[in-house]
């Protein structure tokens, strides 16, 4: 959180070492890739989704604007599986 709105990533846990939903905020906007996964682990149609300042682009668009601003999450294929680690301060 920042000044009271989301900032950072937001994640949904389906278990201690995997995640069912996550997102990336700016602020408050939706500024990042978007995932959500089944419950056999593998992307739900329409999945990943990217944001920019709070609006929809396709991927093309957001690569280009990943070039210019280091505040969007790089597009990694591994980040495709919902396998997380959890931080350590959430574990306790």
């Amino acid at each position: 959180m920042r000044d009271g709105h989301r900032h950072g990533f937001e994640r949904w846990w389906a278990s201690a070492t995997r995640v069912w939903s996550e997102g990336h905020f700016a602020v408050g906007l939706e500024h990042g890739i978007f995932r959500e996964w089944n419950e056999q682990g593998r992307l739900k149609r329409g999945s990943p989704r990217y944001f920019v300042e709070g609006e929809q682009v396709d991927r093309r668009a957001y690569l280009r604007k990943c070039e210019s601003d280091p505040t969007l999450p790089s597009i990694l294929a591994e980040d495709d599986r919902p396998n997380r680690t959890r931080p350590p301060a959430i574990l306790e």
